[in-house]
């Protein structure tokens, strides 16, 4: 299919780092096809390359609005939510949405866990359910890498707070 085959142009340019391309050719697809809920992930995940994610998690809301099924578009928009907007509450709520469509997501379980813990750093509570997410999120993982560093360190801090530094060490 033609649409799939410039989708894979798309992640071409994407992982070469070329995002005005990729931009441009996701809008491309866009004009032929309003509904490609592929090609605004693609666009939004150039645009969060570019640091322009105001725009990127307009188009990933664009996308949930199309296909609310794929736990991708949910997670980038959590983590960018989480970690370059600032917007715990939201980046909390789309993990929780991962979690539901994939109950053992790591992505989905470390994200949850680290917007729970900034939301509520002094409560020992939320903490401890942040550090059963971090820990289920690592027995998920498998294979982790270099982009899920987050996910070791938060355990480490977690549980550093708790005053299991041993245990934390080994994250760290």
């Amino acid at each position: 299919d033609e649409a799939e085959i410039q989708i894979a142009g798309i992640k071409y340019d994407i992982a070469a780092g070329h995002y005005e391309e990729a931009i441009l050719a996701c809008d491309g697809l866009l004009e032929r096809d309003t509904s490609s809920a592929a090609a605004l992930q693609h666009k939004a995940n150039a645009l969060h390359s570019l640091r322009r994610n105001d725009e990127a998690v307009e188009h990933l809301g664009r996308a949930i609005a199309i296909d609310s099924s794929d736990p991708n578009v949910y997670y980038l928009r959590a983590f960018i939510y989480l970690f370059e907007l600032g917007e715990f509450e939201q980046a909390r709520s789309d993990a929780s949405q991962i979690l539901q469509l994939d109950p053992d997501n790591y992505r989905g379980l470390g994200l949850r866990a680290f917007a729970s813990w900034i939301l509520s750093p002094e409560s020992s509570e939320v903490r401890m359910s942040a550090l059963r997410d971090a820990s289920s999120a690592m027995e998920s993982m498998g294979r982790p890498t270099s982009n899920d560093f987050w996910v070791y360190w938060l355990r480490a801090k977690l549980l550093e707070q708790s005053a299991q530094i041993g245990a934390a060490l080994k994250d760290y």
